[in-house]
């Protein structure tokens, strides 16, 4: 599974392929361009739980409005999309971590 651009919105996708050459997208992020606001940007690689499923993060995006400062995400891999935690980047407040 890897992480890579998304050319409909640029926010980013998720997609696996075969060792043959087939891919297939398993998201697109949408970004804080419109809701759900599910994370943006794809950074760094995905990492695979004990569980089979696979995390990352983002560096955009997330559920807190204009706020966002990216999301931890869970992703199956069959594709089922789960936000963990949206950071809300706001140089106001401490850090949400």
């Amino acid at each position: 599974m890897r992480t890579g651009g998304d050319p409909t919105c640029l926010c980013g996708s998720i997609y696996k392929a075969t060792p043959a050459g087939k891919i297939t997208v398993l998201h697109n992020f949408t970004g804080f361009d419109g809701a759900p606001y599910d994370g943006g940007f794809p950074y760094g690689v995905l990492v695979e739980g004990n569980d089979g499923n696979f995390y990352g993060t983002t560096y955009s995006g997330g559920n807190n409005g204009t706020l966002n400062g990216g999301v931890v995400f869970k992703i199956t891999p069959e594709g089922k999309y789960t936000i963990l935690h949206s950071f809300d980047f706001n140089p106001t407040r401490p850090s949400d971590l």
